[in-house]
């Protein structure tokens, strides 16, 4: 745990062991040293679940008796011998945390989360992203994937914040805050607030009035990517209240293509992926993740339009690509 603007007196520290070792029924206070702003506390493995909770029930019993913002992560499990590179992940953590936020228990992925990580991202398309409506796509792609498999908020949480960790690793970035991704309640502002984080490690944010609204109006289609009435009259009259020609306009001088055809080619595109993720994915769960009408005839129409086959010739071309 980490406070840096006061660190903590000892009398805090063994504060915050006591209630520690009491929640996670303990039969002795976890051992504990302090160095710097940090008390670092060693206890015995547990979920990740578990341990957050046990985390989040301490920090609110321990600002019963006093207020400070207090960071929290945590390591991979490992012995003595490994202690300094356990100590390492956790500086590693702290550098992305801002202190000033509750961002709850912050922890290092395991090899398999890693890992696991590339199986819903690409890393790769991500990192050559030159233009926001490319991080947006990805990310929404992700979740799609997420929510294709019923995981729950938690599940989806912690695949994010694996995701956060290892982001800031792959880009090289050693100074980032950390995306408070607890602090979101929704796959939607999710996909907004992590497409704005990677925009920002990327360093491809464009500044001047335009680009802003641009970027609005490309956060409001991808956070409603799966609204069968996504359009413009939709968008520029319910969402961002402006006048639909000049909405129209906007559009057409910034992604040099209509909005109908770039909505249509986006939905197409995100449907290729999805069967690539998952050829055996039906066609219903496709329609409703991407915003087509549930019996498909219209989905399946585009679909041919654009790629000059059905969705189930493509689904068969990859299943025998496959093989």
């Amino acid at each position: 745990m980490k406070n840096e603007v006061s660190g903590f007196e000892y009398i805090e520290q063994f504060i915050l062991g006591n209630i520690l070792g009491e929640i996670l029924q303990m039969a002795t206070m976890p051992l504990f040293t302090y160095v710097d702003d940090m008390v670092i506390f060693a206890i015995d493995v547990c979920t990740d679940n578990s341990l957050s909770k046990a985390v989040e029930r301490t920090l609110q019993e321990f600002a019963r008796m006093k207020s400070k913002a207090i960071a929290s992560a945590a390591s991979l499990e490992g012995d003595i011998s490994v202690a300094h590179e356990l100590y390492k992940q956790l500086l590693y953590l702290f550098t992305m945390v801002d202190n000033k936020t509750d961002a709850g228990l912050l922890c290092y992925p395991t090899q398999n989360e890693a890992e696991s990580n590339t199986y819903y991202f690409d890393f790769d398309r991500l990192k050559s992203s030159d233009r926001y409506d490319n991080i947006l796509f990805e990310i929404t792609l992700a979740m799609k994937k997420l929510q294709s498999i019923g995981l729950s908020n938690d599940e989806k949480q912690r695949i994010f914040e694996a995701f956060i960790v290892t982001w800031s690793s792959y880009v090289g970035s050693e100074k980032l805050k950390l995306l408070n991704i607890g602090g979101i309640n929704s796959d939607e502002s999710a996909i907004t607030e992590m497409s704005r984080w990677i925009a920002e490690t990327l360093n491809i944010y464009e500044t001047g009035k335009e680009k802003e609204r641009m970027e609005k109006i490309l956060d409001v289609i991808y956070s409603n990517f799966d609204n069968t009435e996504l359009n413009i009259q939709y968008i520029a009259k319910n969402i961002l209240f402006m006048n639909e020609d000049y909405f129209g306009r906007v559009f057409i001088r910034n992604m040099h293509l209509k909005f109908s055809a770039y909505l249509e080619q986006s939905r197409i595109e995100m449907a290729k992926r999805l069967l690539e993720y998952n050829p055996d994915m039906r066609i219903a769960m496709l329609t409703e993740l991407i915003g087509y009408p549930a019996d498909g005839q219209y989905f399946s129409k585009t679909f041919r339009k654009v790629c000059g086959m059905t969705p189930t010739e493509y689904r068969e071309n990859l299943k025998k690509t496959d093989i």
